[in-house]
Formats: structure tokens, C-alpha cells, sequence
């Protein structure tokens, strides 16, 4: 007689396969079986024959039809269990799925607790021996971890097990945690202690905020920063020139008032100040101009990011991957596995613009187009739809972007000469003295 299901117990969801999603469907099933069985038991289901059944019911269209391809008489569901974890099962890089173990670094706020479950994780694909596996996660355990003091206690350890190594760490995080809640509350009752009655005297002591200097107040020219006195409007380099960033006319850009636009159309990359600089390599963001759409048109493409349909712009001018928290959350939600995202200390500014964007972090995981699946870098700025790109590094690589030079054409110095006076012709007035200023920068030796 078969079981009855219990009515209260809530049903599992249908197992969706999208059409793009080529990689991460034996994570999917698996979490999908293990909820599929959790639901059976609660039920009381016990007998093959109704599993399977219900397996096919509320696995979905999708599931039922690649059923029918592995479909043979005498089936059950352990059988057909067995078949559909083997054909989601994708053939494995052990290597780049080492790569990814071996470069796996915890996280700010992330307990060492927590780190060794996620190490336990990417370890199971590396195919490490049993014997081998658990000194694996204790040896990148303290080659990675955050706190500089735990690593030395570590090392000072003798015949240090994977069991003992998740002691001391709790033990050390709990420590410094309530050291650390009974140094605020000293530090609290002695800020308490401050003599209110003085706070008077001190605001009367207070300085008046200073004047805000006119324009024949300053000592730089707010157009240009150069130098100004009366006669610097006549002479001020900024006059009829274009702002990169506004894209309106007699002031220089980084000397703009307007607000940046937060379009994400090219990156390029800087290097710091100094070899100090904490910052690490910065990123510089420009914008086009919104009049200018034929780029943005042609340039866009589709490529699948960790399995999920995302548009993006090819730039060969992009030293990095970038996408906005818009298109990040849209992956997320569309992959049960969620991406880890890693902080960083690389920056990412508007042309034009002294103020970074906010950066939310970057992960790694696989951009795919076509036949072509290579690993990639993505950073993520806290923007909203701001724009994703593909740096030339990983376009090159999914043969998005050839580049290709034509033959120049060499002309003579009298050819050269006449062209170069012919391009000269109908300039704006406001324009001429520099063009007669600069006129030796345009000999070249020819085009192409």
C-alpha cells in the first residue's frame, strides 16, 4: 500500500534548466536531490516506485525530458538517481579547479570556522587524496589566514591536525572578542568623565567659517587653475575648449563642477605615486559623451558570466572586467552557489574626477562565449546600472577582438606639406592661435 504525503509539509520547487546554463548544473542537482530526499522522508514515502514518480512530477518539464533519454524498463529511483547525477556530472579540470583551492584567501569578517568549510568545499573537486586532504586544508589554512598572530601560534604547534587547528582558532577569535567589548566599555565610562560645563567656553572660542572668495578674490582661475589677475580672460587657455567631463565649453575637466557621469564605457590603468602608496594600481573611468551611441551599439555583445547571460561593452582600452551591482545581484539570483566577493584595494575614478567610485570588490570565476570558457577577474563598483565591460585581456582571449593594422601609406614632404595646410582650412577664430602655435605637431610621415 502506498504511503500518503503529508499535507503540511511544504513541496519542493521544480529543477529549471535555462538554456545558457552550461556549467554549475551538478552543484544545482545535487542540492536539488538532497532536498528532493529530505522531502520523501518527511512525507513517508518508501517505496521506489513513488519516489521515482514523484521525482518526475515535481522535478519539472525539463527534468522529465531528459528522463526520456536515459529511459529503461525495470527502472527505480536509485537507478534513475544514479543516471541524472551522471549526466550532469561535467567532465572536470582538476587543474583549474585546483587553481582556484590554491588561490582562495579568507575574507575580511570571515570566521575560521567558516574559512575551512569553504576550503572543505573547492577541495572535493581537487581529487587530493583521502590521506592528504585534511593536512591540504591545514597547510592553505595557515599560509591564508587574515591574523598574522594565529599563523605564528599555528606554526608553533607540533603534529598540528585539522581538528586542533579549528580549536585554537575559535578559541583565539572568542578571546580577542571579548577582550576587545571589555576595552570599549573602559573607554566609554572614562569619555563619560568629560566636564560638560567647559563645552560653553569652547563654542565660544570657535573660529567664523571663512568668506568664499569672488572671482577677483582668487588666486587661481576657476576655469583653468593657472594663475589669474585681470588680465588672465583674454589669455586663459580654457577658453573654447571642451570639458571631458560635462562636455560643455571654456573649462577644463578636472576643474568641473558637474555631477560624473557614472556610465562605465572605457578603463584605463595607472600606476601609483610611489612605491608606498597603499592604494595599489589604479583605474581610471572614462565616460563617453551621451550623443555618442554608435560605440556603445557596436561594441555591445552577450556572453555568459558564471553561467548567466550578461550584455557587455568589448573595450580594448580596459586593463579589467568590470560590471555594476546591478548586473552582480542579477547573477546571483540566477545561481544558487553565491560568488564570493573578495574586497580589494585597487581604485576606479571617472575621467576627469579626483573622487574614486565605490568599489563593492571583485571575484573570479568563468566568462563563456560560444564554444570558449576562460577564467576571468570581474571587479564590481557600487553603482546601479552603470554599465559592465570586457578588458582587451579576456577579449582577446574569447576571440571577441582582433587587431589588425593596415598598410600605411608613405607620402612625400610636399604632399605631406599640402595636406597638412588643407586640414587648416575653415578653423573657428577662437581657435586659430593655437592651431598656428601648434601647426609643427601635425607632420607625420603618412596615413593609414
Amino acid at each position: 500500500m502506498a504511503a500518503k504525503i503529508m499535507p503540511n509539509i511544504p513541496s519542493v520547487e521544480p529543477f529549471i534548466i535555462t538554456k545558457s546554463a552550461t556549467t554549475n548544473l551538478d552543484k544545482q542537482w545535487n542540492v536539488y536531490i538532497d532536498e528532493f530526499e529530505l522531502f520523501i522522508l518527511a512525507s513517508g514515502v518508501t517505496e521506489s516506485k513513488q519516489k521515482l514518480a514523484l521525482l518526475l512530477h515535481l522535478g519539472g518539464k525539463d527534468l522529465r525530458e531528459i528522463y526520456q533519454t536515459l529511459k529503461e524498463e525495470n527502472d527505480n529511483f536509485d537507478r534513475v538517481k544514479t543516471k541524472l547525477t551522471t549526466y550532469f556530472q561535467p567532465k572536470k579540470n582538476v587543474t583549474f579547479e585546483r587553481y582556484q583551492f590554491k588561490n582562495a584567501k579568507q575574507e575580511s569578517g570571515e570566521s575560521s570556522a567558516a574559512y575551512v568549510t569553504r576550503l572543505k568545499t573547492l577541495a572535493q573537486y581537487c581529487e587530493f587524496p583521502d590521506v592528504s586532504l585534511n593536512n591540504e586544508i591545514r597547510d592553505h589554512f595557515i599560509f591564508t589566514c587574515k591574523s598574522a598572530a594565529l599563523r605564528k601560534k599555528l606554526l608553533q604547534e607540533e603534529d598540528l591536525t585539522l581538528t586542533k587547528l579549528l580549536e585554537i582558532a575559535r578559541t583565539k577569535e572568542t578571546t580577542e572578542k571579548q577582550a576587545s567589548e571589555i576595552s570599549e566599555k573602559t573607554n566609554d565610562s572614562k569619555l563619560n568623565r568629560i566636564d560638560r560645563r567647559k563645552a560653553p567656553a569652547l563654542r565660544q572660542n570657535r573660529k567664523p567659517p571663512p568668506r568664499k572668495n569672488t572671482q577677483t578674490d582668487r588666486k587661481n582661475c576657476f576655469r583653468c587653475g593657472n594663475a589669474f589677475d585681470k588680465n588672465h580672460v583674454k589669455s586663459c587657455p580654457a577658453i573654447g575648449k571642451v570639458c571631458y567631463n560635462c562636455g560643455k565649453y571654456n573649462h577644463l575637466s578636472k576643474l568641473c563642477n558637474a555631477k560624473p557621469s557614472k556610465e562605465v564605457n572605457h578603463v584605463e590603468r595607472h600606476e601609483p605615486d610611489s612605491e608606498d602608496s597603499r592604494d595599489g594600481n589604479l583605474f581610471a573611468l572614462k565616460k563617453i559623451h551621451r550623443t555618442e551611441t554608435t560605440f556603445l551599439k557596436e561594441g555591445k555583445t552577450s556572453v555568459c558570466l558564471n553561467g548567466t547571460p550578461v550584455n557587455v561593452i568589448v573595450d580594448s582600452g580596459s586593463s579589467i572586467n568590470v560590471i555594476d551591482k546591478h548586473t552582480f545581484a542579477f547573477i546571483q539570483k540566477k545561481n544558487r552557489d553565491a560568488l564570493k566577493i573578495k574586497t580589494t584595494n585597487e581604485k576606479i575614478y571617472p575621467y576627469g574626477v579626483s573622487k574614486p567610485l565605490r568599489m563593492i570588490g571583485y571575484f573570479d570565476t568563468t566568462i563563456e562565449d560560444n564554444s570558449l570558457i576562460v577564467p576571468a577577474r570581474v571587479y564590481v563598483i557600487d553603482e546601479e546600472k552603470a554599465g559592465n565591460l570586457i578588458g582587451l585581456k579576456t577579449s582577446k582571449e574569447l576571440e571577441l577582438l582582433r587587431i589588425k593594422v593596415q598598410n600605411v601609406n608613405h607620402m612625400t614632404d610636399n604632399q605631406s606639406c599640402k595636406q597638412r595646410k588643407d586640414c587648416f582650412q575653415n578653423i573657428p577664430d577662437h581657435l586659430k592661435r593655437d592651431v598656428e602655435k601648434f601647426s609643427s605637431l601635425a607632420k607625420g610621415k603618412g596615413n593609414f
